[in-house]
């Protein structure tokens, strides 16, 4: 099976091989491959599954953009935790997470929080830095967190 990113300028991948294509493009952790060996599942359809149920949530705002799904657990004081399922490639992440970003804001963040599921985050940290309008960016390598905090807050 040849599964890879696709660039959505191309061709929209469905919400569900986006997940896939997140999944198999995940580092996954030694407890995840351990628990996946543990019950005869192959790494990649164990984080499917969990993936999967991440996105089901019915307490967390999803958003699409080109073949990346983003998923907000909303925080106190307009704060968002962003998990980014990324199927697009490297070409398309910046825009994507630049466009993510600025719905957000629209939709009443003030603070996001970014964790890349897989490499796409660290991997393009520069180009994604540049793209994002009007907040001030910062990147945690240590933890693989992008945090955008808008110039221009909402109120309450």
């Amino acid at each position: 099976m040849n599964i890879h990113q696709v660039n959505s300028k191309e061709t929209m991948l469905n919400e569900n091989d986006i997940v896939i294509v997140s999944a198999y493009m995940t580092d996954t952790p030694p407890k995840i491959k351990n628990a996946a060996k543990k019950n005869g599942l192959s790494t990649e359809r164990l984080v499917y599954t969990i993936y999967l149920q991440q996105m089901q949530n019915p307490s967390l705002i999803r958003i699409r953009e080109g073949n990346t799904l983003f998923t907000i657990a909303a925080l106190p004081e307009r704060y968002g935790y962003v998990s980014i399922y990324n199927g697009d490639t490297n070409n398309s992440i910046s825009t994507n997470i630049s466009n993510f970003t600025q719905s957000a804001y629209k939709i009443g963040f003030n603070i996001l929080m970014l964790k890349g599921m897989d490499e796409s985050l660290k991997d393009n940290i520069k180009a994604i830095q540049g793209a994002i309008q009007n907040a001030k960016v910062s990147y945690d390598k240590s933890n693989d967190l992008l945090y955008v905090k808008f110039n221009q807050p909402h109120g309450d």
